[in-house]
């Protein structure tokens, strides 16, 4: 599990990974804003686990990685993407 410590920064951090990733993408499609929202998730999951910014300090890209697929795994983008569009 995650232990959280200080969420202040979490938004900053989701924002920061999420155009972060899509700077990487010259024309993004649906899918790539998809894996996007998870990477902004996966960057402000590291940040609520430390005070600040402290945490990212020690993280590397092989743990951004694997946390990034291991929450690509369990969620459904698809479903969540149309309820979007419905709104």
């Amino acid at each position: 599990g995650i232990d959280v410590f200080d969420p202040t920064g979490a938004g900053d951090s989701f924002a920061g990974g999420f155009f972060g990733y899509l700077s990487n993408i010259s024309n993004p499609i649906k899918e790539d804003y998809q894996e996007a929202m998870i990477y902004g998730s996966t960057i402000a999951s590291f940040t609520i686990e430390g005070f600040g910014i402290e945490n990212l300090l020690e993280v590397d890209h092989e743990k951004i990685k694997y946390r990034f697929n291991k929450i690509k795994s369990k969620v459904n983008l698809e479903k969540k993407w149309n309820m979007i569009l419905k709104i």
